[in-house]
């Protein structure tokens, strides 16, 4: 079965975030309505509390009542992306042998010289096509570029890999 964008069911759990957001519960609702997949108790929840508060509290809009409205800071939509580019991330050095053994600093150096040459090389002519690239770590460039996403500088990488992202 493909869905968004091409993307495979395996595809998608894949780049399923390590952490709970409004957009991610929402999310998993588009699947669950699409697809019939479960969805997870955490997004059932969170989504009928939205729901019941903008049916009975009287919030004036929806997207208040999910928290998909914000003032100031970070959209939660931008935060899903960012968890899922920092999911990525991490996913890519633990899953390239070469990468996996060596410290996040050094190792987000070789990731912003490979994601480089892929943005520069690869990436015009892929930046079209429906699905990533087969291979690592261009699947991984590819994905973070495709949601309108920058690769990160190597000392955000390194952030992102040690864990100090936030």
């Amino acid at each position: 079965m493909t869905t968004r964008r091409g993307e495979t069911k395996q595809q998608k759990d894949d780049e399923r975030v390590e952490r709970f957001t409004p957009v991610s519960a929402l999310r998993e609702l588009r699947d669950h309505l699409e697809s019939a997949e479960p969805i997870s108790a955490e997004a059932r929840e969170f989504i009928l509390e939205g729901l019941d508060c903008w049916l009975a509290d009287g919030i004036s809009s929806l997207d208040v009542a999910l928290g998909l409205k914000s003032w100031g800071g970070v959209s939660p939509a931008k935060a899903d992306r960012l968890a899922r580019r920092n999911t990525l991330l991490r996913r890519l050095w633990q899953g390239e042998a070469d990468w996996r053994a060596l410290a996040p600093g050094a190792v987000a150096h070789l990731m912003k010289a490979s994601a480089n040459r892929y943005e520069a090389d690869r990436w015009p002519r892929e930046r079209q096509a429906m699905t990533a690239p087969a291979v690592e770590p261009a699947a991984t460039w590819w994905r973070i570029l495709a949601t309108g996403e920058k690769i990160p500088g190597a000392k955000q990488i390194a952030n992102i890999l040690a864990g100090r992202e936030g």
